[in-house]
């Protein structure tokens, strides 16, 4: 029942369920398998991708998208210009929430026009992943060049979106506080308003962090 499915990134493991998003024919899917045989329990589709199919798009094949679960609101990250939200409990959609996209380049493959990442390693995020913490939504879009903070149950801004910089990922969130690692330094935000939670960043030293 899922031939053909291309999936986007690791499950979520939540309640015996694994939930996994996957593209077909163009359209993202919420999928969900029943953890211990495999089995296909439910999908939702989720949004429709027009010409860029993965097939044709190294940055989405490599975003490793995964959904993020908190208060019964399991968010969906899709690494083509949107993040969308679900109600788990009525396997209804929440919210949806579209961002602007980097511009990328192009290249010819066996005839067919195929979309590059833009740059190397450190000139965009490097992770995908949602981060969900006192009812925030911290989304750092590979195909984007912001960092989002969005409302859990509502996904409007919690405040502007944020430049990249040379950021390249979120370390962790403690006490409201989020951890964000640069190719050369480390900096602080407060989840609440994003504004700087140091005085000044920690400069690190010239290779580019890893872990």
């Amino acid at each position: 029942r899922l031939a053909g499915a291309f999936f986007l990134g690791a499950p979520l493991p939540l309640l015996d369920r694994l939930y996994v998003l996957a593209e077909v024919n163009g359209g993202i899917q919420l999928v969900v398998l029943d953890s211990a045989t495999g089995r296909l329990e439910w999908r939702q589709q989720l949004a429709h991708v027009d010409t860029r199919t993965v097939e044709r798009d190294s940055v989405r094949r490599l975003a490793g998208a995964t959904p993020a679960f908190a208060d019964g609101v399991l968010v969906c990250p899709t690494s083509a210009g949107a993040v969308v939200a679900l109600d788990l409990a009525s396997r209804s959609l929440l919210w949806g929430r579209q961002y602007a996209q980097r511009s990328t380049r192009r290249a010819r493959a066996g005839g067919q026009t195929l979309r590059q990442a833009p740059g190397q390693g450190g000139e965009r995020w490097g992770d995908a992943a949602v981060t969900i913490a006192n009812s925030r939504v911290l989304l750092t879009p590979v195909e984007s060049e912001s960092l989002y903070c969005l409302d859990l149950l509502t996904g409007k801004d919690a405040w502007p979106p944020h430049k990249r910089d040379d950021s390249l990922y979120i370390a962790c969130v403690h006490e409201g506080v989020a951890l964000l690692v640069g190719k050369n330094q480390v900096s602080a935000i407060r989840v609440t308003d994003g504004q700087a939670a140091w005085s000044e960043v920690i400069d690190l030293a010239p290779e580019m962090p890893s872990g």
